[in-house]
């Protein structure tokens, strides 16, 4: 590979990452909230620290990490990002509202991700293909 075409790699990863700011944000905070309010029921401490703050830490971690990624390497799968971001917080105060719901999320990470991506699904089809952390569009 020569090194005029490295750097006009790296410069469009750039551009992409530039361009997903909002998005990485938006999923990494949902993340946090997600991982907070999955675990309010659990009155424990670890080192000091509430578990809810812990599991929305971690969740942050890993899904904001997932989402850079994602949206730099795979740019047409933002929209869907965005719609699994909102899906993990529905599902989240669902579990919270539902404690047998929630129980069941827990037990089963397959059926978790199942009622995740199908909620994502349906997000995408309420929100009919537009995305909501898009920039906003100067008008002249």
């Amino acid at each position: 590979m020569r090194k005029s075409d490295l750097s006009s790699l790296k410069a469009k990863l750039a551009q992409r990452f530039r361009e997903a700011r909002r998005l990485i944000l938006f999923a990494t905070v949902m993340a946090f909230a997600a991982g907070v309010v999955s675990f309010l029921r659990y009155d424990v401490a670890i080192h000091g620290l509430p578990l809810p703050i812990i599991t929305g830490a971690l969740y942050a971690l890993f899904v904001g990490t997932a989402a850079t990624v994602t949206s730099v390497l795979l740019p047409a799968l933002r929209a869907m990002i965005e719609a699994v971001a909102i899906s993990r917080f529905g599902v989240a105060v669902a579990a919270f509202g539902a404690p047998d719901f929630g129980v069941a999320l827990h037990q089963s990470p397959l059926f978790g991700a199942a009622v995740v991506i199908g909620g994502a699904v349906l997000v995408r089809k309420l929100l009919g293909g537009k995305r909501i952390t898009q920039a906003p569009v100067a008008v002249a």
